[in-house]
């Protein structure tokens, strides 16, 4: 049976020999009362409360969702972006270094062009000092 403060102090008591004595019964319905209201607001403030910072907590947390959530697709961009920089740097490097061989082939290749003259005018001077002795 549920009880407010109005029910307390609405209750009647049966006097009978030897009782207890009216006015104290009073006082004390009147005291328990009061104490029943004073805990019913402290209920209802706490409840509250509770509500408020239940409310504040789905605040906060979809806050710290949302800045989770951004974190997240910053650190996907930044790795995204860091992968582009490295397969440009990739291929300049590779390029660089086919150009670096295609210049050492064609160096060599005129090195080879160089030594075949020089060859081909050593066999011609062998040729002219066989042809004095």
């Amino acid at each position: 049976m549920s009880q407010n403060s109005e029910s307390i102090q609405k209750k009647e008591f049966h006097i009978v020999f030897k009782g207890y004595k009216p006015e104290e019964v009073d006082k004390f319905l009147d005291m328990l009362s009061m104490e029943f209201d004073g805990l019913q607001k402290k209920i209802k403030g706490l409840e509250e409360t509770l509500d408020s910072l239940k409310y504040e907590g789905d605040k906060e947390s979809s806050k710290m969702k949302a800045v989770i959530q951004e974190a997240l697709i910053s650190a996907h961009r930044v790795a995204e972006e860091i992968k582009q920089k490295a397969r440009v740097e990739a291929e300049e490097l590779v390029s660089k270094k086919r150009m670096e061989e295609e210049q050492e082939l064609k160096n060599l290749k005129n090195e080879k062009e160089k030594i075949k003259v020089n060859i081909s005018e050593l066999k011609i001077e062998y040729n002219d000092f066989r042809d004095q002795v």
